[in-house]
């Protein structure tokens, strides 16, 4: 009997984002291009109307890139439909709001990760909740994060450090602590999630917790 060679099945979980999605897409691409790989990128149905042309296009990874749509709980959240992606949203309500509806697709696209048992996960970073499907389906999950080092460098270090918290003002300027150059920043110039306590920061926290554990890699 004829051996049939069996290609790697990958799950890729991309953020309602554009800036996150389509380096992830990109990705997809670039394990299939290697060979012996088929892809599943799981979004919601306008997120996947963002790449779905370019795919089709796609001569090297057509056939082996499906996309599986789940459909975004807007009502549950009070959140308009269609509204489905970060650069829609015109207010602060509308992103808590969209937040809220990405929380509740956690258990759906759990469900599908065990009936279909891909044999890793690619997932971006604010689905830290990957960590325990993968580990429940005995399969490697890789934390995509699309950000360049010198920003993940500062990051740490303002977290690490909080340099931030002993200046007196919101202008008044602090050094960034072991960086290889003299970078300085002021309180006005970070995140909101860095000087209060927000849920965004909570999820930030969240993802940094799973960070030391899993396979991380930059894919910039």
């Amino acid at each position: 009997m004829e051996k049939v060679d069996r290609k790697l099945n990958i799950f890729f979980l991309p953020h309602f984002s554009t800036s996150h999605l389509i380096p992830m897409v990109d990705t997809a691409r670039l394990f299939v291009a290697h060979g012996g790989v088929a892809a599943t990128i799981v979004t919601t149905p306008h997120n996947a109307r963002l790449f779905q042309d370019s795919l089709d296009c796609d001569s090297e990874s057509r056939g082996d890139i499906k996309v599986h749509t789940v459909k975004m709980p807007s009502a549950e959240v009070g959140l308009p439909q269609g509204i489905e992606n970060i650069g829609q949203c015109s207010t602060p309500r509308l992103i808590g709001q969209l937040f809220k509806a990405i929380a509740l697709l956690q258990k759906p696209i759990e469900q599908l990760i065990r009936e279909n048992r891909p044999d890793c996960i690619v997932s971006d970073m604010f689905f830290p909740w990957s960590v325990e499907i993968a580990r429940e389906i005995n399969a490697p999950r890789i934390l995509f994060y699309p950000s360049n080092a010198f920003y993940h460098s500062v990051s740490h270090s303002l977290n690490l450090h909080a340099p931030h918290d002993k200046v007196q003002s919101d202008t008044e300027n602090f050094l960034i602590p072991y960086l290889p150059d003299q970078i300085e920043m002021t309180r006005s110039q970070l995140q909101d999630h860095l000087k209060t306590k927000t849920l965004y920061g909570q999820l930030i926290n969240m993802i940094k917790d799973t960070e030391a554990s899993e396979l991380w890699h930059n894919f910039y």
